[in-house]
């Protein structure tokens, strides 16, 4: 064998040429190829977790519907009054944030004529009227008086005690409206057909409550499944219900047949 042909064997390359020239891999390119496709495997296992639907275990939904037990001949067209909420057993309710909601006066009326406030909370009483009112309560546990105000002023009242506290009005008799305190995050109002869904229930034993501003009372315990409960339909009794003209707020008699001055 020439020199020549032992120089090509060995992969030696001639002078200014390429032919006959062996490529050896560099192994540093190799190892970062390895490493840049161990780093898009990870991203994309990462991406999968992230995009992954995972079933949220403290999202339970708690439904019922109240239903008005009414003196025969009496049908029920205020069901949205009604206010459900739950109570845990074996411990203490945790309240909303106290916040503030709104009651208008408006065409002698308070409205919405039902309000849920966390204690605390605080109710404003905007008068949309032509003409002055004066918002009062009676309630045992916190009485106030906010005093006359015209039309486009606000007043507003915290609530503190648990419970409903009627609203009323010294000049109009009729005007008639209801803060409801709940002492739990887990309330809800009933909708015009009753029905009410009160949502991210954690699965317990809780103690169910219902409201109404023409019936008793009413409660009973509920187990809380992981996948939530519907309770069905939920009777309260209104059938004991008189409709009671309340006196003004010094404990009188409004002075007209209607009690309205204007």
């Amino acid at each position: 064998m020439t020199k020549h042909e032992a120089r090509q064997a060995r992969g030696t390359p001639r002078s200014g040429g390429a032919v006959g020239t062996v490529i050896r891999p560099n192994r540093a390119l190799a190892q970062a190829a390895h490493t840049r496709r161990e780093v898009l495997a990870i991203l994309v296992a990462l991406a999968a977790a992230v995009f992954t639907p995972v079933k949220a275990m403290h999202a339970q939904v708690v439904s019922g519907q109240v239903a008005l037990q009414e003196r025969p001949g009496e049908t029920t067209s205020d069901l949205r009054d009604a206010v459900a909420w739950l109570e845990p057993l074996g411990g203490s309710a945790r309240p909303a944030p106290a916040g503030e909601v709104e009651m208008a006066m408006q065409g002698r009326q308070y409205t919405p004529r039902v309000v849920v406030v966390a204690p605390g909370g605080r109710v404003a009483f905007p008068n949309k009227d032509g003409f002055n009112h004066n918002v009062f309560s009676k309630s045992a546990a916190a009485p106030f008086d906010l005093g006359l105000y015209g039309r486009g002023k606000t007043k507003a009242q915290a609530f503190r005690a648990p419970g409903a506290h009627a609203v009323y009005c010294n000049v109009h008799p009729r005007m008639l409206g209801y803060v409801v305190v709940v002492p739990s995050a887990l309330w809800a109002q009933a909708t015009d057909d009753g029905r009410f869904t009160i949502d991210r229930v954690p699965p317990g034993r809780y103690k169910l409550v219902l409201w109404h501003s023409r019936a008793m009372m009413a409660s009973q315990e509920v187990t809380v499944a992981a996948n939530g409960t519907a309770l069905g339909t939920l009777p309260m009794d209104a059938r004991g219900y008189r409709y009671v003209q309340h006196t003004d707020k010094t404990g009188r008699d409004y002075k007209s047949a209607t009690g309205d001055r204007y």
